[in-house]
């Protein structure tokens, strides 16, 4: 069964993008063929137009939802999540590719991990113009592993994650007051509520990496110390010593000023 309307014990896939073009038709193109799984496609454009379900040849099932003016991606995550009535939500950005077994592999991964309210996958990597850079892996992380790593970083690509929906209704979705790492702070606040997680490494899509995006740049400094501040939370109720996550959160934070950016890119050529 694909492309049907999604029931609810279905999948809904949210996909946001900030402009129409190839890309988004092709991550659009790549959700509609999902395969095993009823999926409800949603598509948010935020501050964007030009692009409709009448532009694809199998729109059943597919919602063109718009925001006249650009929110950014919070509020256009949580609009896609309001218009999703499937049992899983899966996260797909307007510039990436879902793998055509994503769902089934992922739908089948969670309901095998009673209690998991998150999984999250692998995806490879392609520059602007489709040629491959390989793979964004990620460790096979079990629900106080994932913890334990939230603390430090976030082990999740957030276009390979599929969430149960009330677990995100539940924590409100995602924080709209944030201008970058909503995934980051949706992650650390599902696992602080006492939901848990966990990571596979199989890959379940692509990930495409260009310059226009905003995790290519420095975190703003309030952005980083609201995330500190959940970290910190989390590793109190896991036991960790105030000193250690001190430690971690300084580590962390001047990893991803514009300095600390730089330092990295220098490291990898």
């Amino acid at each position: 069964m694909s492309n049907g309307d999604a029931s609810s014990s279905g999948a809904s896939i949210v996909i946001t993008a900030v402009r129409t073009d190839e890309w988004l038709r092709q991550a659009v193109a790549s959700s509609l063929a999902q395969i095993a799984v009823a999926a409800q496609v949603i598509v948010v454009l935020d501050g964007c137009s030009g692009m409709d379900a009448s532009d694809f040849d199998a729109p059943s099932g597919l919602t063109f939802v718009r925001l006249a003016q650009r929110h950014g991606p919070a509020r256009a995550r949580n609009l896609g999540l309001e218009q999703a009535d499937g049992e899983y939500v899966a996260a797909l950005d307007g510039d990436d590719l879902a793998d055509a077994d994503r769902l089934a592999r992922q739908t089948d991964l969670i309901r095998n991990l009673p209690g998991v309210a998150l999984v999250g996958g692998a995806a490879r990597t392609m520059n602007a113009d489709g040629s491959s850079l390989g793979i964004r892996q990620v460790d096979r992380l079990n629900p106080m592993q994932a913890r334990l790593r939230l603390t430090q970083r976030n082990p999740f690509v957030h276009s390979a994650t599929l969430a149960r929906r009330s677990a995100l209704e539940a924590v409100g979705g995602y924080d709209e007051t944030l201008t970058r790492c909503i995934d980051y702070d949706l992650y650390l606040r599902l696992a602080i509520r006492g939901y848990s997680l966990a990571t596979d490494p199989e890959i379940v899509g692509t990930h495409r990496v260009h310059g226009g995006q905003l995790s290519t740049h420095a975190i703003p400094g309030p952005v980083r110390r609201h995330l500190r501040s959940l970290r910190s939370e989390l590793a109190a109720e896991l036991d960790i010593s105030t000193i250690s996550q001190h430690l971690r959160n300084a580590a962390w934070s001047m990893g991803n000023t514009s300095i600390g950016r730089e330092v990295r890119g220098l490291r990898r050529r």
